[in-house]
């Protein structure tokens, strides 16, 4: 790796979103901790507007690097307790469920985005959506 190439950020996470639910019952009923979750309408961060939707989330990340395995072990891991109660949760709360890999490139090096046998499975039994999101920004703007 050259000098002038970093490593990118990257995320990855699952998120519960769609019909307006309260996320504090959705903790409830996973017995898994987000690590973000507010309701339509809560302030952004950052004094960036409002919330449009209800989210739910457990992100792990950001972290520079261009394999994502271990964040993706840290997440099952994390959700573990919750598992089994995922489909239910989301029929009953009338949401979806998203397991994404967010990655922001700071130079040309770009990650190792795969999702092994096992994550696909995972998210094939809980009726989860895999995705990537690869987020690029214009220098010139703010």
């Amino acid at each position: 790796m050259s000098r002038d190439e970093s490593l990118p950020h990257v995320w990855v996470s699952l998120t519960l979103r769609g019909a307006p639910f309260d996320p504090d019952a959705v903790t409830a009923r996973l017995g898994v901790e987000p690590t973000l979750h507010h309701r339509t309408g809560d302030p952004m961060l950052g004094n960036k507007g409002r919330w449009p939707i209800d989210r739910w989330r457990v992100t792990i990340g950001p972290r520079d690097t261009i394999k994502i395995d271990g964040m993706l072990v840290e997440l099952l891991t994390h959700m573990a307790p919750g598992e089994q109660k995922l489909k239910q949760v989301c029929a009953e709360f009338g949401v979806n469920a998203f397991l994404t890999c967010a990655t922001e490139p700071t130079s040309s090096l770009t990650p190792t985005i795969l999702f092994p046998p096992n994550v696909v499975r995972w998210a094939a039994d809980y009726n989860v959506t895999v995705g990537v999101d690869v987020m690029l920004w214009d220098d010139e703007q703010d």
